[in-house]
């Protein structure tokens, strides 16, 4: 829960998930679903880090799965 001190400001909000910003403290909230996290600015940059490459990692096995190659080992 956010201490009484803190004052919200939202910085992106999807059907899915919010992202927060306190204006107070500066700790960011990630909201999705039920579900809330409360980090700090390096903690919030690492897990979006993990996203984006799981992100890289989904689509290109996806790729794979379609037939779409999109590695250029083995050519000349």
């Amino acid at each position: 829960m956010a201490n009484a001190g803190c004052s919200h400001q939202t910085l992106a909000s999807t059907r899915v998930a919010t992202v927060q910003r306190c204006v107070d403290c500066g700790s960011l909230s990630v909201h999705v679903g039920p579900l809330s996290f409360r980090l700090d600015a390096a903690a919030y940059e690492g897990l979006v880090a993990a996203l984006n490459e799981a992100r890289v990692v989904l689509h290109r096995e996806q790729a794979l799965e379609q037939g779409h190659f999109s590695s250029t080992r083995g050519q000349a």
